[in-house]
C-alpha cells in the first residue's frame, strides 16, 4: 500500500510539472492560466484521506514532501461524488492552484448510475476551474475493486 502511495503522488507531481511545460507548446484554451495560490488540496473519499495508511502516509502526506509545499487533505471515508459536490465549498476556501481528485469508487460500490457519476464529477471540475484550479483526476478502475 506504502509503495502504491508513493507512485501515486510522485505521478501526480510528474502530471503537474509536464502539464506547466506542455502547456507553454501547445495553443488551446486554459481556463485556469493564473492560479490564485500555491496550495494543492487533495480531495476525495477514504483514498485521499489516507484509509489503511500509516499517520504521515496518506498520498496528500507524501506528495507533500515531494513537492515541498502544503497540501491540505480534504479526504472523506465513504464519499460519493454527490457528497463531494455538498461539500465543495470546504475545498474551494482555500483557494487551490492545484484541485486533485480522487472520486468516483464510491459511486461504483454504491451502485450510482454512470451518468450521474460523470454529471457531478463535471460540476466539480468546471467549479474549480471557475475558481482558477488546474484540476488533476485519479480515476478508480472497476477491476480493482472486483467489477
Amino acid at each position: 500500500m506504502r509503495t502504491k502511495l508513493i507512485m501515486f503522488g510522485v505521478a501526480a507531481a510528474a502530471a503537474l510539472i509536464v502539464w506547466r511545460v506542455v502547456r507553454q507548446d501547445y495553443d488551446w484554451p486554459v481556463t485556469n492560466d493564473e492560479p490564485p495560490g500555491d496550495v494543492v488540496v487533495a480531495f476525495g473519499d477514504s483514498l485521499t484521506r489516507g484509509f489503511g495508511a500509516a499517520k504521515g502516509e496518506a498520498y496528500p502526506d507524501r506528495l507533500a514532501a515531494l513537492l515541498g509545499r502544503p497540501v491540505i487533505n480534504a479526504g472523506t471515508d465513504g464519499d460519493t461524488t454527490g457528497q463531494a459536490l455538498t461539500r465543495l465549498d470546504h475545498m474551494t476556501a482555500h483557494k487551490p492552484d492545484t484541485g486533485m481528485l480522487t472520486l468516483g469508487g464510491n459511486d461504483i460500490l454504491r451502485r450510482v448510475p454512470a451518468e450521474t457519476t460523470l454529471d457531478n464529477l463535471r460540476q466539480i471540475v468546471r467549479r474549480l476551474q471557475a475558481e482558477g484550479a488546474m484540476v488533476v483526476y485519479a480515476a478508480v478502475d472497476p477491476p480493482l475493486i472486483g467489477g
